[in-house]
């Protein structure tokens, strides 16, 4: 359900960084998917951290949490806000250049097999993209 709406996001702020910038370039492309993957952060930390506790904790009876959200508000009611975006700073650094790195190949890819509307075999181009 997460992964939804962080897609969402993520292209919805690709998107809207593209059009702001003015004109579609390699380096437009890249600053926009950068953009994105350092807004959808804010959502993708603390989800992070949920699953990578949910993971380690015991399992059976003796079990800390219930679920990813009795997690985070356990994080939040022990550790506050600080502690529910554990890990941003590293998220950040990951993800900001990788999603910079991942719109711009996409769009050199597009770009290079030409892909066009009306073209045949456009689905297979864009998947293969």
């Amino acid at each position: 359900m997460g992964l939804t709406f962080i897609n969402a996001l993520v292209f919805g702020v690709q998107g809207n960084t593209l059009r702001a910038l003015g004109h579609d370039s390699p380096l437009n492309q890249f600053l926009a998917g950068a953009a994105a993957g350092a807004i959808q952060c804010v959502i993708c930390c603390p989800m992070e951290l949920a699953k990578t506790r949910l993971q380690l904790q015991d399992a059976g009876p003796a079990r800390t949490y219930k679920g990813s959200l009795d997690c985070l508000a356990q994080i939040y009611g022990h550790e506050g806000l600080r502690g529910v975006n554990r890990g941003m700073v590293s998220t950040l650094l990951r993800e900001t250049p990788s999603f910079g790195v991942y719109f711009l190949t996409y769009d050199a890819l597009t770009r290079a097999l030409g892909c066009e509307p009306g073209d045949r075999l456009l689905v297979p181009k864009l998947l293969l993209a």
